[in-house]
């Protein structure tokens, strides 16, 4: 078996405006739940997503944040969409609905 890991994002549109695609399979895994429901909760506008560009040592890499609910996921990855390192955490509440803050 190749030790070898197969990029899960990729960019593209640029260094001056990066468009991210990432492996719905990959992200629903991470977050242990079906793709389905994760493109629901994406049409929901239930995940929330966060790109941070590398800057000094860190350059060369970036740092992807996804939320559903209450999981936060983390990738750290380098230039060729590899990933280096991740973490996944509980956040203390959950995402706002969409509902919340709106006047009837």
């Amino acid at each position: 078996m190749d030790d070898e890991q197969a990029p899960i994002f990729s960019i593209s549109g640029g260094a001056a405006e990066p468009q991210f695609v990432l492996d719905a399979t990959v992200v629903a895994d991470r977050f242990s739940i079906p793709e389905n429901r994760l493109r629901a909760y994406m049409q929901r506008g239930q995940v929330l997503s966060r790109v941070e560009k590398g800057e000094n040592e860190d350059a060369g890499h970036w740092r992807l944040t996804l939320r559903c609910g209450n999981r936060i996921w983390r990738g750290i990855f380098n230039a060729d969409g590899k990933l280096c390192s991740e973490s996944l955490r509980v956040a203390s509440g959950a995402l706002p609905s969409r509902q919340q803050g709106r006047r009837s």
